[in-house]
């Protein structure tokens, strides 16, 4: 079975910064939502980073060091024993779902923007053909007037025919934002169904 892998790795990694010490303090029993976050060193290789990782917890008995891979997401968990450091397969799985939550997540809210931006857009040609239309009745009426001369009449058809061709361009223009309004309210309505294009692909 394949699954998708929504964790992406950077490709730009110093040769020599490959694999990192990472320390964490935070502070569960209180609620506190800030954590704080020291890296401890960098290496070029796993098994030097795991030789300083234990050195350091030698001498400092009271922060736990992880070992972790530069460039990946890495699972963290305060605790020790958690499932999600004792089995890196299982909490790569779980920080993978938590990965497709928020990509997902981030493509609904863009397209949430697109349609509310274009309901905006239609919204505000909508207003202004009705202007342009309130103004070519009241030249209209002007037109209809028995005193009006035929030059003025001319000038006021003229800028009628003006009124007009702007209408027909507004008019264009709210289809293309009505198409694209349906085209956002499908998406939307399939967007659970819809498959997230992604680079790579894990074997299991």
């Amino acid at each position: 079975m394949k699954k998708v892998d929504y964790l992406s790795e950077d490709a730009l990694i110093p040769v020599d910064q490959k694999f990192l010490c990472i320390s964490f303090l935070s502070d569960h029993e209180n609620k506190k939502t800030l954590c704080g976050i020291k890296v401890r060193g960098c290496f070029e290789t796993y098994e030097k980073a795991c030789d300083h990782a234990k050195k350091l917890q030698s001498i400092d008995p009271y922060f736990n060091v992880f070992v972790g891979e530069s460039g990946k997401w890495l699972a963290y968990d305060p605790d020790p024993e958690s499932k999600y450091i004792k089995d890196s397969e299982y909490a790569n799985e779980e920080l993978n779902n938590i990965m497709k939550g928020y990509l997902e997540n981030q493509e609904k809210a863009k397209i949430f923007h697109e349609q509310r931006k274009n309901e905006l857009v239609r919204q505000n040609v909508l207003d202004n053909i009705s202007t342009i239309n309130d103004n070519i009745n009241d030249l209209q009426n002007k037109i209809n007037q028995i005193d009006i001369t035929e030059e003025e009449k001319t000038k006021l058809q003229y800028n009628i025919d003006t009124y007009e061709e702007q209408i027909n361009k507004m008019n264009i223009k709210k289809k293309e934002l009505e198409e694209q309004l349906e085209l956002t309210t499908e998406q939307l309505k399939t967007f659970h169904k819809k498959n997230m294009k992604l680079p790579k692909i894990i074997e299991t």
